[in-house]
């Protein structure tokens, strides 16, 4: 369904009119605003977070690190397939005041109670993790309370969001893309010249959430009836998506955290700061990743043409693969340039980069062939991937020393093996049943 916005048209440079009209003017006022909003949101996360990481001592950085990941995980499985449901409902129901004020109001009723259920379990893990890591109890429970403050906020204003999507307001999804990130840089900037530990690094993550939940809930009231009450029926149609996604979420959350768990239980705090500053340089993969999935992702969901489809996927997944081979490259070259960006505490690390650029740049090519199996409905027997992941990772687990950093990296790097296999074994299968089905 084709959503009509009622913002006003973006005013045109006098260079754009010199140019053919068509599907370049409408590429370089819409989709290359939108890119270039999203680029420029990147850019100021990753100088955000290496403002952090030069910063920080490593302890206090690992400290940080396990804040900040477990707040995100929390908010993953607070979701778990919530969102998903609104749109679904919303989609239909957008133009219905008092209908969509139903739908955000059981979802944030659904999210409110997952999130409570989430912190129960993640909120102890955290703490032990933290003290793991060499926090002082009243320090770790500074770091917890911060950190889920912020997850309150952030489910919220994540649903109010979804008012804005619908009526096309891009405009105003702009400005919330580009608030947080502008506000959270100058803070961290400002604190630099004042003082800057783990504790107030989380502060300033969250101290700036209120400020976007507070104006997404203003422009989302203005579209639906915020004093609508929740209905039972969407109630439960939301539940039962969820617990069809639930076991696939806590998975990949764990998945995701597993360094963190390693690292805590055989390394120490110096090798998880190491890792999570490693990681920092997979900012290009992101900014691709974002950028592909408003851009590239629809165009390819609406591929009719079994034989285009194809060769859009080999080109789309090929640049992937060329992007993280000379991103490997450079590393392997000159890995004083990339390291220099994370300070001197980090500048041994020249082997390692290898290995984490490489992991990198598989996860994001890995990430970008789910994006496009699901885009076609190519998700069936995705179920295969857990079993396999456990039964690869067992095996590595015998193989490398996953007490030190290159272990963990290797480790992180092979894990990738099984999905990449499912992910062409899915999308072989799925492209041969769409060519019978255009055949026939």
């Amino acid at each position: 369904m084709n959503v009509p916005t009622t913002e006003e048209p973006v005013p045109l440079p006098w260079y754009v009119g010199m140019l053919p009209a068509g599907r370049l003017r409408y590429w370089i006022t819409t989709v290359g605003r939108f890119s270039l909003v999203q680029v420029v949101a990147q850019l100021l996360m990753a100088a955000c977070g290496l403002l952090i990481v030069r910063h920080l001592s490593k302890h206090e950085y690992a400290l940080f690190i396990v804040a900040n990941t477990m707040q995100g995980t929390i908010v993953n499985l607070s979701d778990a397939g919530a969102i998903m449901s609104l749109t679904a409902i919303g989609g239909k129901v957008w133009q219905d005041r008092y209908r969509l004020g139903q739908v955000i109001n059981s979802t944030l009723g659904v999210r409110r109670r997952m999130t409570a259920a989430a912190m129960a379990v993640s909120t102890p893990l955290m703490v032990w993790v933290l003290l793991r890591n060499g926090a002082g109890l009243p320090y770790t429970l500074g770091l917890t309370a911060a950190t889920l403050i912020g997850v309150y906020f952030m489910i919220n204003a994540s649903v109010y969001r979804c008012v804005l999507q619908l009526h096309s307001r891009v405009g105003r999804l702009q400005v919330l893309d580009l608030l947080l990130p502008i506000l959270r840089t100058l803070l961290i900037a400002a604190f630099m010249l004042i003082f800057l530990d783990a504790l107030v690094a989380i502060a300033v993550m969250t101290v700036v959430l209120p400020l976007q939940w507070r104006q997404v809930r203003k422009w989302a009231w203005e579209e639906i009836d915020a004093d609508a009450p929740a209905s039972t029926e969407d109630e439960a149609f939301i539940y039962s998506k969820i617990r069809n996604v639930l076991p696939d979420t806590i998975f990949y959350c764990v998945q995701g955290q597993m360094w963190i768990y390693i690292l805590s239980v055989f390394g120490r705090s110096d090798h998880l700061a190491e890792v999570g500053a490693l990681g920092r340089l997979s900012l290009l993969f992101n900014i691709v990743i974002n950028v592909m999935h408003g851009i590239l992702i629809p165009a390819f969901s609406r591929c009719r043409d079994a034989r285009v489809l194809w060769r859009r996927y080999v080109q789309i997944i090929a640049s992937f693969v060329l992007m993280g081979l000379g991103l490997v490259g450079i590393a392997w070259l000159i890995p004083g340039a990339l390291l220099s960006l994370l300070g001197a505490r980090y500048e041994n690390l020249n082997n390692e980069l290898v290995l984490a650029v490489g992991a990198s740049a598989l996860n994001a090519t890995v990430a970008a062939m789910w994006l496009l199996n699901a885009a076609r409905g190519w998700t069936d027997y995705l179920w295969v991937e857990i079993p396999l992941r456990l039964a690869l990772q067992i095996g590595l687990y015998f193989v490398f020393d996953l007490s030190s950093v290159r272990g963990v990296l290797y480790f992180g790097l092979l894990s990738n093996l099984s999905p990449l296999l499912v992910t062409v074994l899915l999308a072989r299968r799925g492209m041969r049943s769409e060519q019978k089905t255009q055949t026939a």
